[in-house]
């Protein structure tokens, strides 16, 4: 069974929910605690380092949410916490080559830095730009999955930084065939997007709204070969970033209440979409507050994801006395417990999110 493909719509009527309006007065939090510490220029190591970390945390997630790879457990902390240039192929399930895996990661740190410098230099977005970051991103990746006409599964070359030229739709476990935009008709759809996305930039639409609908649309019309899911998430930090915001983090650990969002968003309600991005990046608002804080109150400590611990900008790693000695809650389940004790509505009244 095929599902016709329809054009792309414009952003419909959202609600100010729960989530989104948490992550709105957590996001004046952060800019009062940024505010401080510019005003009294303190040492922002700590801050400096879960930037850092949480970046890469976005690079090693976009590229496991799309199924390029499946590292082993533990091996996400360390490579967050350490950098990408010691990943081994034994890391993941795949045992993908090497330097394939590394390129892939590098690839996806790069792209996303290339989305800051973008905003930084107020470069908007356009066909060019898009297509850039598409080069980009699948510098390592030469291949794609596809379809032969016999029905086969088959690798095929990949188109980097131009659209698709046949279609790219998908069949579920169902046997439902998912429809993307037509390659004859994707540059005249992604011409669509780019104007509604500059006349929501006029209008001054919310930034956790523009970040849904472009994510969405964007994945709507699917317009290269492979690496859209990667590409979506990118224009999504693209908004973030421009507003100040945290580009929210999608790894497996919240694969399918993304997955379900966007199904969701595919019947016409983008709601639970908003919402989604709106807790995930609530939780980042709440971490760089309790950094940022610890900064003011002259408590120069980190936590980093594989347990190790900064302590006066001098590394501890997991193991050593100063890291299981430090009988302290970790950022993380401060963040946990906030995001838990503000209220969250325990049914599905506004699609928020228990997570």
């Amino acid at each position: 069974m095929t599902v016709d493909w329809k054009p792309i719509e414009d952003l419909p009527p959202l609600k100010q929910s729960t989530s989104v309006r948490l992550l709105n007065e957590r996001t004046e939090q952060w800019v009062k605690v940024r505010e401080q510490l510019e005003a009294r220029e303190m040492d922002k190591t700590p801050l400096e380092i879960w930037l850092s970390e949480r970046n890469r945390s976005f690079a090693i997630g976009t590229g496991e949410v799309e199924g390029l790879y499946t590292l082993k457990r533990g091996i996400t902390e360390q490579l967050i916490t350490e950098g990408l240039h010691g990943i081994e192929s034994s890391h993941t399930f795949e045992d993908i080559d090497r330097s394939t895996l590394q390129g892939l990661l590098a690839d996806q740190e790069e792209t996303l830095k290339t989305v800051f410098d973008m905003v930084k230099n107020d470069v908007p977005l356009s066909h060019y730009s898009i297509r850039g970051l598409h080069a980009k991103i699948t510098e390592h990746q030469d291949t794609a999955t596809g379809i032969d006409p016999f029905g086969r599964h088959t690798h095929m070359p990949l188109l980097k930084g131009q659209y698709k030229l046949r279609p790219n739709n998908p069949r579920r476990p169902d046997g439902e065939i998912h429809p993307y935009c037509p390659p004859e008709q994707t540059h005249g759809e992604m011409e669509r997007l780019l104007t509604m996305h500059r006349e929501h930039e006029k209008a001054n639409v919310d930034m956790i709204a523009e970040a849904a609908w472009l994510h969405h649309r964007f994945a709507q019309i699917h317009p290269f070969q492979d690496g859209n899911g990667r590409i979506a998430r990118l224009l999504m930090a693209y908004v973030f970033v421009k507003e100040g915001g945290f580009p929210p983090v999608v790894s497996p650990a919240n694969r399918d209440q993304y997955i379900d969002a966007l199904e969701r968003a595919d019947e016409g309600d983008l709601q639970l979409f908003v919402d989604f991005l709106a807790d995930e990046s609530s939780r980042s608002a709440v971490r760089a507050i309790t950094i940022g804080d610890n900064i003011v109150r002259g408590v120069n400590r980190y936590i980093h994801a594989n347990r190790g611990v900064t302590i006066d900008n001098q590394y501890f790693p997991p193991g050593t006395p100063e890291a299981d000695g430090l009988h302290l809650p970790l950022e993380t389940d401060i963040e946990e417990k906030e995001v838990t004790d503000k209220g969250r509505p325990k049914n599905d009244d506004d699609h928020s999110i228990d997570l």
